[in-house]
Formats: C-alpha cells, sequence, structure tokens
C-alpha cells in the first residue's frame, strides 16, 4: 500500500517535471529563428511594465500597503501632498485592471509578494527582451531585477531630492545597473487582447536559475 503510494506521487512528480519542461521548451522555440521575436508591442503593454516599475522604485512595501486602504477623495497617506504617492497610487489603480486570474503557486518569490492588486506583486524591475506578435497574442521574454529595501529606498531620496523632475531622476537603465547585483531572472509572460485592452496572464513561466 504504502510502496504504490509512492510510485503514484514519483509517477506524478515526474509527469509534471516534464510538462514544465515541455512547455519551457515551446516558449523558448518562440523566440528562435523568427523574424517577429523583436515585434513591436502595444503601448498599452509597454505603459503596464512602466507603470509597475515605478511603483517598485519609488514606494515602499508600507506605503504600498497603505494606498491600498485609500479611499477615495481622502488625503494620500503619509507624507503629506506626496506627489510620489499620488502617482504612484494611480499607477497601483492602473494595473488592477491588467491583470487576469493569476495562480499564487507560478509566482516566483512569493514570500516577498504582498497581494495589493488581486495579483502578487514583486518588488522588481522588469526589462522587456524578445517578443512574439500573433493576431490578439503576445508573448514576453522579460529580465527581472529583484530590489532590496535598500536600492527603492535610495530612488526615492533621488526622486525627493530631484523634485520628481522626469529628466533628472535615475532612468530604468541607471536603476537597473544599481540592482545588477546579480543575473537578472528570465520569464516570459503573455498577453491577450479583449475587447479592445490587452490583458495580461497571471500565469507567468519562470527560467530555473542555474547553479555555479
Amino acid at each position: 500500500m504504502v510502496m504504490n503510494t509512492r510510485r503514484r506521487a514519483m509517477k506524478i512528480f515526474r509527469m509534471g517535471i516534464l510538462a514544465v519542461g515541455l512547455l519551457m521548451m515551446m516558449n523558448s522555440a518562440l523566440f528562435q529563428g523568427d523574424t517577429s521575436r523583436y515585434a513591436p508591442v502595444s503601448i498599452q503593454i509597454t505603459d503596464f511594465y512602466e507603470d509597475y516599475n515605478f511603483i517598485s522604485s519609488f514606494s515602499t512595501n508600507d506605503e504600498r500597503l497603505a494606498l491600498l486602504n485609500h479611499r477615495e477623495n481622502a488625503p494620500v497617506p503619509g507624507v503629506p501632498n506626496s506627489e510620489r504617492l499620488e502617482r504612484v497610487m494611480t499607477r497601483m489603480k492602473k494595473l488592477r485592471d491588467k491583470i487576469r486570474n493569476h495562480d499564487p503557486a507560478m509566482v516566483k518569490g512569493m514570500d516577498k509578494c504582498v497581494n495589493y492588486l488581486g495579483f502578487p506583486f514583486r518588488p522588481v524591475l522588469f526589462h522587456i527582451g524578445k517578443s512574439r506578435v500573433s493576431g490578439n497574442f503576445v508573448i514576453l521574454e522579460i529580465h527581472s531585477y529583484e530590489l532590496e529595501p535598500e536600492m527603492i529606498l535610495r530612488f526615492i531620496s533621488d526622486y525627493d531630492q530631484n523634485q520628481s523632475d522626469d529628466k533628472r531622476i535615475l532612468s530604468l537603465e541607471e536603476r537597473i545597473q544599481i540592482a545588477q547585483s546579480k543575473a537578472p531572472g528570465i520569464e516570459v509572460h503573455r498577453w491577450s487582447l479583449q475587447d479592445g485592452n490587452w490583458m495580461k496572464s497571471g500565469e507567468d513561466i519562470f527560467y530555473l536559475e542555474e547553479e555555479n
């Protein structure tokens, strides 16, 4: 009885590993030998990653939690008259409507995630690599750079010192340089066009990091 249970568990485990491997190979193949792998994507999609990176860079975990419970027409919690937090809150609302059906089990680093917006939010910077556009579907290879709390505080300080001037605050490229203490994660994000709006699948694919 025990042996049968163990054999069944091992079979399910092997099937799971095989399924994940096949899925990763399929997604990898989408970016090989295809002239559309750098195809331009909708501004709705690029705006999503710009908003996500802004939230990750220029707000702390405590600030995002406070903004989550913010009521319409009420003062923004935290620093009085904070233009930075106003912009963060606006972007949080935009992201909320762009994610569909997420599976927490498919999110990397769940221990560092907080479910702010109906999906697990990770403090990372996203950079779009390769892209594949096919009709109403887009598949992106994404480089992700994990942000440590001290990095975020540095970005916020720079933002405040430069009085929120977008031309003077650290650019995404400069922030990525600071976050490059280790190799970036590689992910596959999938998007689909629904009723004129691009929606991101909540189930991302994460490539395993190789150990030295």
